[in-house]
């Protein structure tokens, strides 16, 4: 270096300067170095090195970390495309040192389920825990994960948190969502042919996690109205609360977490590696074997949906709908459809209706429109006129004649029954 400098001065004073220098220090401090005993040498080299380690490592590792919060190589090939309107719901707490979601939404302010905030809450700590928390506004209880493997801090990238894997080249990204938390364990590259990642997992009194035959893990709870924050007058009360949550039949599906996947884009799953599910003692584990020969980089998809936010989406109360995936709402299709302003919940349908639309969520049977089977019966002699609907095809007639009086003897003896009405149906 100082061969270089010497030759860009130019300046003889420069010149003679640096002439000067290398006489009277590099040149002795080199003669030291090389008169001294071999272990003074390797001393001197070893600790030389650890000083340029030092200064040079943390660079280098600082920039692997970097790479780990970056989601531009994964950006709508695994990831969907960020959602500015729930990046604004996803907010930096620096007092308690946690990323929230949502934070004031209450359910009873959208009943109906029009407005377009999104219908849970979320946490996201940066503690030594990295906990993830996911709340139902609605029933006020939550479901909590704890890694019990090393993660670095979160960072918000749009309506993303991410929490790189401390010791995998692999990050966990959850993707904040209108009814739920989707989160994907993105493996960048390839390190092991099997992996294994574990959560304590966290519920709130009156809950009960179960692993399904699907694969998924449902968490249940008890009926609605001992759930969230029940007040009670006295220690006795708030103990038969307490009892009634821990002994109540848990049959409530409150959030779901479906069999997790393995995918190598938003629309294809691999089909060589898998991926399950176990639960022991509330530690939920994410099992995934056969990462060999896939492809990188994969995510393995396990996602957290809150049930009662599901019923509450934009929308699901419109006849004629279409669904804007990108933003998970529920939007009017083309074809002009009535507003239902309510549903009307029952077990059996008091009548028949036909021409109806149906679907199925959540473990409800959702009908809407249709027209009633017109059914009109007449009493009276006499000729009528019947208006056949608009759209009816066939129709069923079903007439019944009137029973014979029973016979009467004398003294008050009973006489025998009449003859049975006639029946007959065309």
């Amino acid at each position: 270096m100082h061969r270089l400098i010497y030759r860009l001065a130019g300046s003889k004073r420069l010149k003679k300067l640096f002439s000067v220098l290398q006489k009277k220090v590099a040149w002795p401090i080199k003669s030291l170095y090389y008169n001294q005993p071999f272990f003074v040498r390797f001393g001197a080299g070893l600790l030389a090195f650890l000083i340029f380690a030092t200064l040079i490592f943390p660079i280098y590792d600082g920039k692997k970390k970097l790479d780990k919060y970056d989601l531009s190589k994964v950006q709508n090939t695994l990831l969907t495309k960020p959602v500015d309107l729930y990046a604004e719901k996803l907010v930096l707490d620096k007092k308690a040192n946690k990323y929230v979601f949502n934070q004031g939404y209450s359910p009873s302010q959208d009943v109906a389920g029009q407005s377009y905030t999104p219908k849970v809450t979320a946490e996201f700590l940066a503690s030594d825990k990295k906990t993830v928390s996911i709340q139902d506004p609605l029933n006020q209880v939550n479901v909590s994960f704890s890694p019990k493997f090393k993660t670095d801090d979160p960072i918000k990238n749009n309506n993303f948190v991410v929490y790189p894997i401390a010791d995998k080249k692999a990050s966990t990204v959850y993707t904040l969502k209108g009814t739920g938390v989707k989160e994907d364990i993105i493996l960048f590259e390839y390190s092991k042919d099997t992996i294994e990642l574990s959560y304590d997992l966290g519920l709130s009194d009156g809950l009960e996690a179960r692993l399904e035959n699907d694969g998924s893990l449902g968490v249940y709870g008890v009926e609605s109205s001992l759930l969230g924050n029940v007040t009670t007058g006295s220690d006795k009360d708030a103990e038969l609360l307490q009892k009634a949550r821990q002994n109540s039949k848990k049959d409530n599906l409150i959030f779901r977490i479906p069999a997790p996947v393995i995918l190598k884009s938003l629309k294809k799953v691999q089909t060589g590696p898998k991926s399950w599910f176990t639960l022991k003692d509330k530690v939920l584990t994410i099992h995934a074997s056969g990462l060999k020969n896939a492809h990188y980089p994969l995510s393995i998809d396990p996602s957290v949906y809150v049930e009662t936010a599901k019923k509450l989406m934009r929308g699901n109360n419109e006849s004629n709908i279409d669904f804007d995936t990108t933003n998970e709402l529920i939007e009017k299709a083309q074809t002009t459809g009535a507003r239902i302003n309510a549903w009307t919940a029952t077990k059996n349908l008091t009548y028949p209706v036909w021409d109806q639309s149906t679907a199925v969520a959540g473990g409800y049977v959702y009908s809407v429109g249709g027209q009633e089977v017109y059914k009109k019966v007449y009493t009276a002699q006499g000729a009528s006129t019947f208006v056949v609907p608009t759209g009816v095809t066939s129709i069923t007639t079903k007439m019944w004649g009137g029973g014979a009086g029973g016979g009467a003897g004398g003294s008050g003896a009973v006489g025998a029954a009449g003859g049975g009405a006639g029946y007959v149906t065309a």
